[in-house]
């Protein structure tokens, strides 16, 4: 199985899925039927579909930190130009790589499970608020850079800035193209974030 454990196999197929369907369309019998694994093996790892999805829903987590700290960790752009470089690689993997399906997963449980769940929500808030700190602190660099404007209250532009990228992924879904999230990063860069 290509060195990955079986584990990591119904993870990986549990994302899929969860991104094309949703948590409430996901059912366990596709989950292990598109990982090719036996049903036994499921529960050997997951107590049930909530437990598994939880598990599903971190380890996406993970992997986007992993990305998101290399862009903004990057110490050869300036503040202003690695928070832009971080949107312009999430619109080269909603839009190339995902042909603008699925979206965010972060955003769907959201969206699906925040108000359902009081587990979700609590996760979904600690994904939320990593992603608008590390907006917050690259725009407090920006302005000790004099990139931006010293009167802009970075804690509040960290998530407004978050929540419209998760409305422009939205629009991207239903749209069926990038152009929502490339009309976003214009307007963010070219008229919002000026000096």
């Amino acid at each position: 199985m290509n060195g990955k454990s079986t584990k990591e196999i119904l993870l990986e197929a549990g994302e899929s899925i969860i991104l094309e369907k949703g948590y409430n369309h996901t059912g366990i019998q596709g989950v292990v039927t598109a990982a090719g694994v036996p049903k036994g093996s499921f529960y050997h790892f997951f107590e049930n579909k909530e437990a598994f999805a939880r598990e599903v829903l971190e380890n996406y987590m993970k992997k986007a930190k992993t990305v998101s700290d290399a862009v903004f960790n990057d110490e050869t752009r300036t503040p202003l130009a690695r928070l832009q470089n971080f949107f312009e690689s999430k619109i080269t993997y909603f839009g190339k790589d995902h042909g603008c399906k699925g979206g965010c997963m972060i955003g769907n449980f959201a969206q699906e499970m925040a108000d359902q769940s009081s587990t979700f929500q609590k996760i979904l808030q600690r994904a939320m608020q990593h992603s608008k700190n590390d907006i917050a602190t690259t725009l407090e660099a920006a302005q000790t850079c004099k990139e931006i404007s010293q009167t802009i209250d970075t804690k509040a532009m960290a998530e407004f800035l978050f929540n419209g990228w998760e409305g422009a992924l939205l629009d991207m879904k239903v749209e069926g193209t990038v152009k929502p999230l490339r009309n976003y990063v214009n307007m963010v860069f070219g008229t919002i974030l000026i000096p």
